[in-house]
């Protein structure tokens, strides 16, 4: 909610809404295509496309192991080509953030 609020005319894609009781590789797929279908149909051309996943390691989590994170993918959708151009990977338990923009080394 906090990305839709702050980012109101770009894209979120997240686990909620995604049947994964068949092929999670088909439903992931399908997911990613209705998000740029949204981006490409609103005729934005500096829209951003936010990937999250909020718990990246759930058997983990669900078994009291601290080696889980919240990862955050952000894709530009300017152009024709989707480019990542930001992420950020978060271990609650550790403390442990890691971050990369795209350009900064």
């Amino acid at each position: 909610e906090i990305i839709l609020q702050e980012f109101p005319n770009d894209v979120f894609l997240g686990e909620e809404g995604i049947d994964l009781s068949g092929d999670s590789s088909s439903a992931s797929s399908g997911a990613l295509k209705e998000a740029l279908g949204i981006a490409e149909e609103s005729g934005m051309d500096d829209r951003l496309l936010f990937v999250v996943d909020p718990i990246d390691g759930t058997t983990n989590f669900q078994a009291g192991l601290p080696i889980y994170a919240m990862s955050i993918g952000v894709v530009s959708l300017v152009g024709s080509t989707p480019e990542v151009v930001a992420g950020v990977i978060y271990n609650p338990t550790l403390g442990e953030m890691t971050s990369a923009v795209r350009g900064r080394g």
